[in-house]
């Protein structure tokens, strides 16, 4: 039977939901952890208040009085407490109800926690464009400052691109791209592969977590798809800020990519060029007359003064070629250079 636009777009909804849940409940154990504390169910664990006003306090430093009874009313309480308090830190609630978290509504717990994540984590990173200090950077202030700060560094790391949170991500090229930058003796950034994109993702995000105490928060196989989802994406990014608070130099080459068949083609036509001026050599009968003999040695002049140069210029270019090649040679879906085509391969040729 087809699948419906409509059938699509709620897997799709529940497939964010499941890894939304998933990161969310890695970024809230991932500051529990400083108390000795953890969650195993988003939904159900925070319902009673006690692990949210923990979460909190571990947050902001400040201590938040609690109610200890397990009855509905002092679970409700709790909740009231917390969103009392980020109301009091002007952080903007919407339509987010203490008897909801307590129900564990999916969409309530989420939003609540995107909510602090974009506060505590990501917008406290950047300085808001309104000078007054109870101002809360949007959205939409964050992500822009997020995504700049990001694509600078990546800077001189010419096959990554990015212009969002979802698909620019999901090769892990991007994630790879900023350790290296900042940690180069960390995460060797050469043998990334772009046509192996959950090695590539495993890569980064074990040296995050191993290297640079960065949480795991999702798996290869979730950023791994079309459109990975953009808030799990920004919660990683701003870990990686929050670890790289100073850009690096850039320490990579702008270097233009070189294939094979440049190299092939512009080999061709220098191994051409000295095989005829070899021929040529070969070929030419020495004058027996002065006036000859001079003639003989301002053409040979007018050729080392014009046409050595150009060809010199060539050569070297095709030696830097062959290098950059060579140093590809065992790398992940390196180059083969053609039989003959070496650039030993012109000097036997030249002094052939």
């Amino acid at each position: 039977m087809a699948v419906t636009l409509e059938q699509s777009r709620i897997e799709l909804a529940g497939e964010y939901e499941r890894v939304q849940k998933k990161a969310f409940t890695n970024w809230v154990n991932s500051i529990l952890s400083q108390g000795g504390q953890k969650i195993s169910d988003l939904y159900e664990d925070l319902k009673d208040g006690q692990k949210l006003l923990l979460l909190l306090e571990l947050l902001t430093g400040q201590k938040l009085r609690r109610e200890k009874g397990k009855m509905r009313v002092h679970m409700l309480q709790n909740i009231q407490t917390a969103l009392d308090f980020l109301q009091s830190k002007k952080i903007k609630l919407v339509n987010i109800h203490n008897h909801e978290i307590l129900d564990g509504k999916a969409n309530i717990i989420l939003g609540l926690l995107w909510t602090l994540i974009l506060h505590f984590q990501i917008s406290d990173s950047f300085p808001s464009s309104n000078n007054s200090p109870t101002h809360q950077v949007s959205i939409q202030e964050a992500k822009a400052q997020l995504l700049e700060w990001a694509t600078k560094a990546i800077e001189g790391y010419e096959e990554v691109k990015l212009t969002n949170f979802t698909s620019s991500w999901n090769d892990g090229l991007a994630f790879c791209a900023i350790v290296n930058r900042h940690r180069p003796d960390l995460l060797d950034y050469d043998s990334c592969d772009p046509s192996k994109s959950l090695e590539n993702l495993e890569k980064a995000f074990s040296t995050m977590q191993n290297a640079l105490g960065v949480a795991r928060i999702v798996d290869p196989e979730d950023v791994c798809i079309p459109q990975p989802d953009e808030k799990c994406i920004m919660t990683y990014v701003s870990a990686l800020h929050r670890a790289f608070p100073d850009m690096p130099p850039v320490h990579r080459k702008k270097v233009a990519p070189v294939s094979v068949d440049e190299y092939s083609q512009l080999h061709q036509q220098v191994k051409q060029w000295v095989e005829y001026q070899a021929a040529q050599l070969r070929k030419m009968v020495f004058p027996n007359t002065a006036s000859d003999m001079k003639m003989l040695l301002e053409q040979f002049q007018s050729f080392r003064e014009l046409e050595i140069p150009p060809k010199q210029l060539q050569m070297n270019e095709l030696l830097d070629m062959f290098e950059r090649l060579e140093a590809l040679k065992n790398k992940p879906s390196s180059p083969n250079i053609p039989p003959g085509m070496e650039h030993g391969e012109l000097e036997v040729v030249r002094r052939g």
